[in-house]
C-alpha cells in the first residue's frame, strides 16, 4: 500500500509541476506577444519652413555687434543728382552668424549678396553684388543712388544668405539696416527760377502783346501804306 501511495503522490507532484510550467510559459508568450505588438509612436521632424529660417536669421542679425555691418549713406541728397553709397561687412561677420546657428546645426556660405532698396530712388550697382565675405578685412559694395523725390526718404540695406540646413539649402534675402536721408529740391539759377515761378504771367504778357499787334499795329501800318 505504501508503494501505491508513493506512486500516486509522485504522479500528482509531476502533474502539478507540469501544469505550473505550462501556465508560466503561456504568460511569457502573452507578454512577448504584447511586447512585439507595441511600437513607439514615430516623432518625425516637422519640415523647416521659410518663415522659421527667416525668423531665426533676423534674431541672429539683430544680435550681431554694430561694427560687423557698416552702411552710412550721406545724410542729405539732392533730387535727381546721382551720389555714391557704400556698404561694408567685416571679416568675422559669418563666423558670428555660424556660431549663433551652431545649436541648430545650420550654417551659412561665405558668398553674400548685398542690395539697396527704397521708394523714390534709382539704384545702379557699381561692383559685384555677390561677394566672398572673409577673404579680406572688409568687403565693400558700392552703388550710384539717384533720389527721385524730395523730402525725408528711407534707404534699406538687404543681405542675401545661403542657409544650409538638414532639410536642404535656402536663399534668404533679409533687410539688415535702414537709414533716413533728407532729399532736397534741386536749386535752379536766378533766371530759371524766375521763369519757373512766373511763366504763366510771362505767357499772358506775350499773348496780350500778340493780340495788340494784330488788332492795332497791323491795321495802322496798312492805313499808312494806302495814304
Amino acid at each position: 500500500m505504501n508503494k501505491i501511495f508513493r506512486s500516486v503522490g509522485t504522479l500528482l507532484i509531476f502533474v502539478l509541476v507540469v501544469g505550473l510550467g505550462t501556465t508560466a510559459c503561456n504568460k511569457g508568450k502573452r507578454v512577448m506577444s504584447a511586447t512585439a505588438q507595441y511600437s513607439a509612436p514615430s516623432r518625425a521632424k516637422a519640415p523647416l519652413t521659410e518663415a522659421a529660417v527667416t525668423e531665426v536669421l533676423q534674431k541672429v542679425l539683430a544680435g550681431l555687434p554694430e561694427n560687423m555691418i557698416q552702411f552710412f549713406p550721406p545724410p542729405t541728397m539732392t533730387m535727381n543728382e546721382k551720389i555714391g553709397a557704400e556698404a561694408r561687412m567685416a571679416r568675422p561677420l559669418l563666423e558670428n552668424i555660424n556660431r549663433a546657428l551652431l545649436t541648430k546645426d545650420w550654417k551659412v556660405d561665405a558668398l553674400v549678396g548685398a542690395h539697396l532698396s527704397g521708394d523714390n530712388f534709382e539704384f545702379r550697382s557699381t561692383g559685384p553684388e555677390d561677394q566672398m565675405v572673409g577673404s579680406q578685412e572688409l568687403t565693400a559694395w558700392t552703388w550710384d543712388v539717384t533720389p527721385l523725390a524730395a523730402g525725408p526718404q528711407i534707404l534699406k540695406l538687404n543681405m542675401t544668405l545661403r542657409v544650409v540646413t538638414a532639410s536642404g539649402a535656402q536663399y534668404k534675402a533679409l533687410p539688415v539696416l535702414e537709414r533716413q536721408v533728407q532729399v532736397l529740391e534741386k536749386r535752379s539759377g536766378g533766371f530759371l527760377k524766375f521763369l519757373q515761378e512766373f511763366w504763366m504771367w510771362i505767357l499772358g504778357v506775350v499773348l496780350v502783346a500778340g493780340i495788340v499787334a494784330i488788332l492795332v499795329i497791323e491795321p495802322s501800318n496798312k492805313a499808312n501804306k494806302k495814304t
